[in-house]
């Protein structure tokens, strides 16, 4: 017989599933340079890889099977610009929020308050380049959201973990970030300014977490991301072929 803590948990997860159908076949037009099927996969690959390697066992199973399911959600429907409210004026929300509208259409009402609070939470700490004014082409475009719980930090590193891939797939995942950005590049080293500036923002969301993670497993991760700003230092102190490759890609100026 399952106790009656097993029956809920079985009964959350039936729900989740049939979203999860819904979600997945609204995923295949999700054709965003950046935002799209890849990188929300690589999401929840990530986060499957942080599960693994934190220092104690502080999150429950219930706890999770949702945070994944937060990994698979938090992009659904981008409209591959930073600021949706830039490219759906009459809406007025952003994609994180617009998210989670399709997120609470998809489940139809049948979870609980509180499982449907924490999916909605999770996924609108994942924004980013909202917080501030001074950057923000319209003060209306504000939002405050930021990764508060242990579990919020994890789906925020995940949301970033692609410098721990090899360089080539990180730089190309940077080029196609950069077409969905409002900002216009006064040249290569313009981008690769933006690139150090990820790099410090990652730095930070690294920070944030660390005493959730291994000791280990931390030191790889900080070594990795050291590797990709000595990199990007190199691209912005030489003249080799590879800046001339990487310009040329971007359409810049070397």
């Amino acid at each position: 017989m399952f106790s009656e803590k097993e029956v809920k948990m079985n009964n959350v997860k039936e729900i989740l599933k049939k979203g999860r159908k819904i979600l997945l076949l609204r995923l295949r037009g999700l054709n965003n340079p950046y935002h799209n099927r890849e990188h929300i996969k690589n999401v929840v690959k990530y986060l499957k890889i942080l599960l693994k390697n934190l220092k104690s066992d502080f999150l429950t199973k219930e706890e999770i099977m949702l945070l994944i399911e937060c990994a698979w959600r938090h992009d659904d429907g981008h409209c591959g610009n930073t600021y949706r409210q830039a490219v759906f004026s009459n809406e007025g929300i952003s994609n994180e929020e617009y998210a989670v509208d399709l997120m609470e259409r998809d489940l139809k009402g049948e979870l609980d308050k509180k499982y449907v609070d924490f999916l909605k939470r999770h996924i609108l700490a994942t924004s980013f380049g909202q917080d501030n004014l001074e950057k923000l082409p319209n003060e209306k475009w504000f939002r405050s959201y930021k990764p508060e719980s242990n579990s919020e930090k994890l789906l925020v590193l995940a949301d970033v973990m692609d410098f721990t891939r090899r360089w080539t797939y990180w730089i190309n995942q940077g080029v196609k970030f950069s077409k969905e950005s409002s900002r216009k590049f006064n040249g290569l080293d313009d981008f690769l300014k933006m690139e150090i500036g990820f790099i410090a923002y990652v730095k930070k969301i690294i920070g944030d977490a660390e005493y959730l993670l291994s000791d280990n497993f931390l030191k790889k991760l900080r070594k990795k991301l050291e590797k990709k700003k000595i990199k990007i230092e190199e691209l912005m102190n030489k003249n080799t072929s590879n800046r001339n490759h990487l310009a040329d890609r971007l359409k810049l100026n070397k």
